[in-house]
């Protein structure tokens, strides 16, 4: 099962197009793709700096972006409670100065959570986890093993 769909980013302003597969999450706006495989995240440009860090159980990777995500122009459906697409499980919250998609992952995969706001990305995985960085220009992927 696969498919393609547009979720509103910005009310009735702009949106974001999600493709998925089973095991494959891609989520595009005009300037970035955010990719969710089983074993790597990758934000395809606009990079400005990353890290890693370790609390108790958890690590946590933050990326932050060069600038902010520019939505598409396409009119989008809303998010208003949690959706199931394909595997993943998308949470959708607007602050109307910040906006935040929680991609919930399948249990196959080396990571547990990402957050997608304006300026970046979070994800969270298990402290257990090892995670490797490849950065080529200003694209990133993260590897977690």
């Amino acid at each position: 099962m696969s498919g393609k769909l547009y979720v509103e980013w910005i009310p009735k302003r702009g949106s974001l197009m999600v493709t998925f597969k089973p095991y494959e999450l891609t989520i595009a706006f005009k300037n970035i793709v955010f990719m969710f495989l089983p074993r790597e995240a990758r934000v395809s440009n606009n990079v400005k700096e990353y890290r890693g860090s370790k609390y108790g159980r958890k690590r946590y990777i933050c990326v932050k972006l060069s600038s902010s995500v520019i939505p598409i122009s396409a009119k989008g459906e809303p998010i208003v409670k949690p959706r199931i697409i394909g595997n993943f499980e998308l949470r959708y919250t607007n602050l109307d100065f910040l906006r935040f998609l929680t991609i919930i992952t399948p249990g196959a995969f080396l990571y547990n959570y990402a957050i997608l706001f304006d300026e970046g990305l979070c994800i969270e995985t298990s402290a257990n986890k090892e995670v490797y960085f490849e950065e080529i220009k200003d694209s990133l992927t993260i590897y977690f093993v």
